[in-house]
């Protein structure tokens, strides 16, 4: 970064300070561009937020829907009503390889030097090319390899990152601040830690794939992405009812029941303490929707693609607990756009033996009810939310 860029930096952050606002945060997900800005401090407020949703016809092409909303984010920014230049854009999950590796620490060698040398090897390509990024997991209580650093690695490609900048500036927007979606889910709960330090799964479930993160007191601990979300679900109800995906997936929304081993017990509430009482209310006001009246039982069987799920969950959690043997794990919190539909994560929060509950973390933002909202409904639990609040609250970094 040049000097002009470092001066850029300063200024922007002293705005910051005087202004109270976070950066206009910009989450390029596959069933929709979601854009957000909030207030800083202890207790946030929304600003502005938009939302435009993807073309079906998109879905299935990654890069024309990269295009597409590439095309349609300056727009989006200067109807939206979000204030001040400062924007920061979190890397599609699809485009961001993330994988634990076990480094072996040397005298006068750095941790970031040999993630550089390990990390193309495993993608098979030059580091020139990707932007890489490394998180040391604290506090392992392995003992059978006391030399060896557990790392959390994070690797996307360097034209991505450029086409994303390219983008924000397009926008009028000054990039400030490029993240995860790992972190951004663990930031978008920060200072909401219950009084009694817990271990959370996070489980970010969207439409093309699903997040799986666990973190302590906002350490992030554990990160992987699984290539299984909604799309598998109605695919599977699609081939079995023979119908077209979108018709599969107004069907698979409204199951009750997934397997027909019949329906799953609630969740069990997790104990409510400091911060986590307003998720908890969140998920009984999904609790009080109720079920539709009349509805018939449904013919599909998600249990191949569930069991498939959830084999992939509990790998994860084998992981950590090679870690971390003494530290359970005190509860799953359910994210994502999918996590809007109560059956699969009954299913899940069943299967896994976890106490569970649905987070709307847009609940805990202040709101008068007359900020622009262009494309969402904050009267409504936005589960789907959560990567791009916590974009938002995260510290830039550019």
């Amino acid at each position: 970064m040049g000097l002009k860029a470092l001066n850029k930096a300063s200024k922007s952050a002293m705005n910051l300070a005087r202004t109270g606002l976070s950066p206009v945060a910009v989450d390029f997900g596959v069933t929709s561009l979601k854009v957000l800005q909030v207030t800083s401090g202890e207790n946030p407020a929304l600003v502005a937020a938009a939302c435009l949703p993807t073309p079906d016809a998109l879905l299935y092409d990654d890069s024309k829907r990269l295009a597409f909303q590439i095309e349609n984010l300056p727009k989006l920014v200067r109807q939206g009503g979000f204030k001040g230049k400062r924007g920061v854009c979190v890397l599609p999950a699809d485009r961001t390889f993330c994988k634990h590796l076990q480094v072996t620490r040397s005298d006068g060698v750095q941790v970031k030097e040999l993630i550089e040398a390990a990390v193309p090897n495993e993608l098979g390509c030059s580091a020139s090319a990707l932007v890489l990024r490394h998180l040391e997991v604290e506090g392992v209580e392995r003992t059978s390899a006391p030399n060896k650093s557990e790392v959390i690695c994070l690797a996307t490609p360097r034209e991505i990152v450029q086409k994303l900048m390219q983008a924000l500036r397009a926008a009028k927007l000054e990039p400030v601040g490029l993240h995860d979606e790992f972190k951004s889910l663990v930031n978008a709960f920060r200072g909401m830690a219950n009084e009694k330090a817990q271990t959370t799964l996070f489980l970010e479930i969207g439409w093309a794939r699903t997040r799986v993160v666990l973190a302590n007191e906002q350490r992030m601990l554990f990160a992987r992405c699984t290539e299984i979300g909604g799309r598998t679900l109605d695919e599977a109800v699609a081939h079995q009812l023979k119908y077209e995906l979108p018709q599969a997936r107004e069907e698979r929304l409204k199951m009750e029941r997934l397997t027909p081993e019949g329906v799953e017990p609630s969740i069990t509430p997790a104990p409510e303490g400091q911060g986590m009482a307003m998720l908890n209310a969140a998920m009984r006001k999904v609790d009080g929707e109720g079920k539709p009246k009349g509805a018939a039982p449904r013919q599909a069987d998600l249990s191949e693609p569930l069991d498939t799920l959830k084999d992939e969950i509990a790998a994860c959690l084998r992981y950590y607990e090679s870690l971390f043997p003494s530290r359970r794990v005190d509860r799953v919190v359910f994210l994502g756009g999918e996590a809007r539909h109560r059956a699969l994560c009954q299913y899940l929060a069943k299967a896994l033996r976890v106490a569970g509950q649905v987070a709307d973390p847009m609940a805990r933002i202040g709101r008068t009810g007359r900020e622009p909202s262009m494309g969402v409904d904050f009267h409504q639990p936005q589960p789907g939310w959560a990567v791009v609040l916590g974009a938002c609250l995260s510290p830039t970094d550019l």
